[in-house]
């Protein structure tokens, strides 16, 4: 059916059909974007408590020893949630999740995250890690809610990150000795709005978001060991450290 024109209107009239038709579709987008909305919203109250789990550890660790050095993780710990704050609501709003990019050291960032949520008890292995092009503080949120799933799913006692070469780029792995992922599990790991319950959840989600805002990837081998291997291509680095080689793991 063609659309009537009306004199006194430069364009045509919808039709009652189009009329319905561009309702629905306003609809289904409104619907859309109270759905991210309330992603967003479990995402932040998710990042919140770890940091907030974090906080209250140190400080009683700091009430029994008195050790000053705990003291200034927690400070730490409190400027990195009040700057997660800040940025991803700003993010929000201008509809990306990362935001400016900068030189990254992740031989600095990854075991300061680390330092931070993993227990003391946790023995914590690194390789020497490259310089990326990335946004800092949303890569810590990635880096910590990986560490965190370790810990709170895995239930590990070890917790490696190792650094491999891969055609086009290099692979950054993070693996544990905690418990196994069950098969049929494997699938909804980075399901954002799984039950944490399920072995990672909106953790994970969170993790595969930024990564992949990033122009990097990541995936969950396919081993017994929990291993998830975050492929960093060519043009995000920035220095390479010394590569080790080990075929066994590729």
């Amino acid at each position: 059916m063609n659309s009537l024109l009306d004199e006194n209107t430069q364009g045509p009239i919808l039709t009652s059909r189009e009329v319905r038709e561009r309702y629905i579709e306003v609809e289904r987008a409104m619907k859309e974007l109270k759905e991210e909305y309330r992603s967003f919203i479990h995402t932040m109250a998710h990042d919140i408590r770890g940091c907030f789990n974090a906080v209250l550890g140190y400080a009683q660790l700091l009430k029994e020893v008195h050790n000053p050095e705990y003291a200034n993780t927690i400070v730490e710990s409190v400027h990195r949630m009040t700057r997660l704050l800040d940025r991803s609501v700003r993010l929000v709003d201008m509809g990306v999740p990362v935001g400016w990019l900068s030189e990254v050291d992740l031989n600095k960032v990854i075991p300061t995250v680390a330092g931070s949520v993993l227990p003391a008890e946790v023995e914590f292995l690194h390789d020497r890690l490259p310089i990326v092009l990335g946004d800092p503080d949303k890569l810590a949120q990635a880096f910590q809610n990986l560490l965190v799933n370790a810990i709170e799913h895995g239930r590990a006692n070890r917790v490696e990150v190792r650094k491999r070469s891969a055609e086009g780029g290099i692979a950054v792995i993070f693996r544990n000795d905690g418990q196994p992922i069950p098969d049929e599990l494997r699938s909804l790991l980075f399901i954002q709005r799984a039950s944490s319950k399920l072995g990672g959840g909106m953790g994970l989600g969170i993790v595969r978001k930024i990564i992949e805002s990033h122009g990097w990837s990541i995936k969950l081998d396919p081993v017994e060991m929990p291993t998830f291997r975050v492929f960093i291509p060519q043009s995000s680095l920035v220095k390479i450290s010394y590569i080790r080689h080990d075929n066994s793991s590729q």
